[in-house]
């Protein structure tokens, strides 16, 4: 490993290091980009890439800054790891979801439907603020999914009757977990609505996929004689730890299920 001694944009294709001695021609890691390096110059410690060598296997060309850490040949490199930790949380609805809420005035006495956000899923309980300030459960409503777009932009309404006027309303409403933002790994959690307990989840889960590449790293370079040598960690391995994790991630998600059930028991309520 090294480290840039000189901040780069995104389009420069000259890298300077601290230190090229464990640096070859090929990919190198800096941040979350792959660069292609063409020639190295040992004395100044300077890297020149290929005239398109930045954003390398669909990773994104950026701007990095000195002292941003530099990886050789990675075998397992950033953007594919956070590219699997998205993966993973857009596999986790339906068996799990964000548990969001949107409040209204009901201020229209001839309104019925008010609409809901544009992530709403389902809803899963309808509250109002009476007069003394407590929180009642509304016991009649539904959720249309298909309004006219012309006075609900999102095409989603809950329907709600007998709200006294000028009343508060919670709607607390499931959506889909939301995309890791840029830079995020498996902590960031409350920017995708889910729950500690999804870390188990997403990081075992990203581990089943990402372990059995550890393998397929290795089979330019193994051979039968060299595999024997190094029986610890035997061509295969790599897939029966992945297994041991996809287990551990099917636990996981059947505890947060049963813990999401038990927050939010599905509510009796009635319709027309």
């Amino acid at each position: 490993m090294a480290s840039l001694t000189k901040d780069i944009s995104p389009t420069d294709t000259v890298v300077m290091l601290d230190d090229v001695s464990n640096i070859s021609r090929g990919i190198i890691e800096i941040g979350d980009e792959l660069v292609w390096v063409q020639k190295i110059d040992v004395s100044t410690g300077t890297l020149t890439l290929l005239p398109k060598g930045r954003g390398w296997r669909g990773s994104a060309a950026t701007g990095h800054t000195a002292g941003d850490t530099v990886t050789a040949s990675p075998v397992l490199p950033r953007m594919i790891a956070r590219r699997e930790l998205a993966n993973q949380v857009n596999a986790l609805y339906p068996d799990l979801f964000a548990v969001k809420e949107t409040t209204f005035t009901a201020d229209n006495p001839n309104a019925t439907d008010w609409p809901l956000p544009d992530d709403a899923e389902s809803v899963l309980d309808v509250r109002y603020k009476d007069t003394w300030g407590n929180w009642q459960r509304v016991k009649q409503w539904e959720v249309e999914f298909s309004m006219d777009t012309t006075d609900f932009p999102t095409g989603a309404a809950v329907r709600v009757t007998d709200l006294p006027f000028a009343c508060t309303v919670q709607v607390l409403y499931g959506s889909k977990p939301a995309a890791p933002p840029p830079g995020a790994d498996a902590t960031s959690l409350v920017e995708m609505g889910l729950t500690k307990g999804g870390k188990d989840i997403l990081v075992n889960g990203a581990l089943a996929r990402l372990l059995p590449m550890m393998d397929v790293a290795r089979l330019s370079v193994t051979s039968v004689s060299s595999d024997e040598m190094d029986q610890p960690n035997p061509l295969g391995s790599a897939v029966q730890i992945a297994n041991h994790f996809r287990d551990e991630r099917d636990k996981a998600l059947l505890r947060e299920q049963a813990a999401l059930r038990k927050r939010f028991p599905a509510r009796v309520h009635r319709t027309r």
